[in-house]
C-alpha cells in the first residue's frame, strides 16, 4: 500500500471522528442550553411565589393593624370620620388580599382540598 494512499485513509478517519465528537459536542451543548433555561423558568416561577405571598403577608398584616386603630378608636362601634377611613383602607386591601391569595391558589374562589386526599 501507498504510504500517501494510508495517510489519506488515517486522515479521512480521524476528520470522521472529528465531526462526531464535534456533532456531540453541539447536541450536549443544546441539551445544556434547554436545561438552563428550564432552571431560570421554574426560578422566576418560584420568584413571583414568594412575592406574591409576602404580598399576601404584608397586606394582612396591616389589615390587622387597621382592626386594631379601629377598635381602639371606638370600641362601643360608633361611627366617626376616622373610623371611615379605616375602614374604607381596611376593605381596599382586603380586596388586593384576594386577589394576592387567588394568585397563591388559597383564596376564597379556590376550592378547599379534599381532607381525605391529604
Amino acid at each position: 500500500m501507498d504510504p500517501n494512499v494510508a495517510i489519506a485513509i488515517f486522515t479521512a478517519v480521524a476528520a470522521i471522528a472529528a465531526l462526531i465528537s464535534a456533532v456531540g459536542s453541539l447536541l450536549a451543548s443544546f441539551q445544556a442550553k434547554k436545561s438552563a433555561e428550564e432552571s431560570t423558568k421554574i426560578a422566576k416561577e418560584q420568584t413571583k411565589a414568594l412575592l406574591t405571598a409576602a404580598k399576601a403577608n404584608a397586606l394582612a398584616t396591616q389589615i390587622d393593624v387597621y382592626t386594631l386603630q379601629m377598635k381602639r378608636l371606638d370600641p362601643l362601634g360608633r361611627a366617626t370620620s376616622e373610623l371611615d377611613e379605616l375602614e374604607r383602607k381596611q376593605k381596599h386591601l382586603a380586596a388586593w388580599l384576594e386577589k394576592q391569595t387567588d394568585a397563591l391558589g388559597v383564596g376564597l374562589k379556590n376550592p378547599l382540598p379534599d381532607s381525605s386526599q391529604t
